[in-house]
């Protein structure tokens, strides 16, 4: 954790300056019955509908709204398709 930490305070000046940010989450995020999630499915991922004030990824979409991040939790193979794998990123 205090390496994880070194890094975000190291990036976090490039990260500010950004303007599309995207945070994603595991799907093990969404509530337990997440029949009654009403996340939509887009090109990038499962997208939040802040449908569920008691849902983990509810609240974090809420805890970075300031920072204008897009919120979405995908499996592995969906990022990797739409360009956001570790092979696809680069540094800003």
């Amino acid at each position: 954790m205090v390496c994880a930490e070194l890094l975000n305070q190291g990036y976090r000046d490039n990260f500010l300056k950004t303007e599309t940010k995207m945070l994603l989450l595991p799907t093990c995020m969404r509530p337990e019955n997440s029949n009654s999630c009403r996340a939509t499915l887009d090109s990038e991922g499962l997208k939040c509908s802040l449908c569920n004030p008691s849902c983990n990824v509810y609240k974090t979409n809420h805890t970075v709204a300031h920072l204008n991040a897009s919120i979405c939790w995908c499996l592995m193979h969906q990022i990797c398709q739409n360009g956001y794998g570790p092979s696809k990123t680069r540094a800003t």
